[in-house]
């Protein structure tokens, strides 16, 4: 398809940031239908992969309560480094007036479905649908980006027709991988809600040891100091024996002075008051 040429301000795409910019937004209105084009600039090689060979290059909506994607078939190279695609608005997208976000995608898919390379930018929220007033009388699609892009593919032939089916199928793959991996995530989580609650309890645990140690301690502590004042107690008591003896050895030595100094008082008025006479008897001297 060839790329509609566009005067609004182009859409930047930022391979490093993963963001999508633009200076001067043009809004939409709600209900508008392949009325507004928005053109995006990208970076043709991102983290060394070419991304115009990618399986899947869409562009993925969300207005309001409604979800919708559309498929880049008009990419081209600007220069060595560049490309430019174009995103035709459908109604499928200004359902509800409000925000209109939007992302770029980029996928490598297998025949199974399974995805071996994705590439995404940030949601871009700097879009917004005015509201408008529309009544045509009949139910409206949220799905219409969708549906317009099959009529063109049909009405182009059989194969281009085979293709969406194989597309509609790898859709329908990854959902079931979407689904899969959700349930391992649910698996997962709930075996790190069980680690985290054996943490809490093996913590509980940890704690109660650690408050008995503590007052284990304590007691130890309370025992040691206890010990120490019987040591002291019984130290100064020791001490006040030693103090007794030695009092009592100096009485004693004094009761010891006292002793010798009465016998030889004693000796002293023996010698002063007797003798022996000739015949050897014992005499009072009678001149005392």
């Amino acid at each position: 398809m060839t790329i509609i040429d566009d005067d609004d301000e182009l859409y930047i795409i930022d391979a490093n940031e993963r963001t999508i910019t633009c200076n001067k937004p043009t809004h939409v209105v709600q209900n508008d239908t392949e009325s507004e084009m928005k053109t995006f600039k990208c970076p043709k090689i991102i983290e060394g992969r070419d991304i115009t060979t990618c399986t899947e290059k869409r562009i993925l909506i969300k207005n309001g309560s409604n979800y919708d994607a559309h498929d880049i078939d008009d990419m081209e190279a600007i220069d060595d480094k560049y490309v430019k695609f174009t995103w035709p608005i459908a109604s499928g997208s200004t359902q509800n007036f409000g925000k209109l976000y939007f992302c770029v995608v980029f996928r490598d898919t297998k025949e199974d479905g399974t995805i071996t390379y994705s590439w995404s930018t940030a949601i871009y929220k700097g879009l917004k649908v005015f509201e408008a007033i529309n009544f045509d009388g009949g139910a409206i699609s949220p799905y219409l980006d969708v549906l317009e892009q099959w009529k063109y593919i049909l009405e182009n032939g059989a194969a281009a027709a085979e293709a969406a089916l194989e597309k509609a199928n790898s859709w329908v793959d990854e959902a079931k991988t979407y689904s899969e991996n959700a349930q391992t995530s649910a698996e997962n989580s709930e075996q790190s809600y069980q680690g985290a609650k054996n943490s809490e309890e093996n913590a509980l645990i940890y704690s109660n040891n650690a408050k008995a140690s503590a007052d284990a301690a304590k007691v130890s502590e309370t025992n040691a100091k206890t010990s120490e004042e019987v040591a002291q107690a019984s130290e100064e008591k020791a001490k006040g024996y030693a103090e007794v003896a030695q009092a009592s050895e100096e009485k004693a030595k004094g009761y010891a002075e006292v002793a010798q100094a009465s016998e030889e008082k004693a000796t002293a008025l023996v010698d002063s008051r007797f003798y022996i006479d000739d015949d050897g008897y014992i005499c009072l001297d009678k001149e005392l």
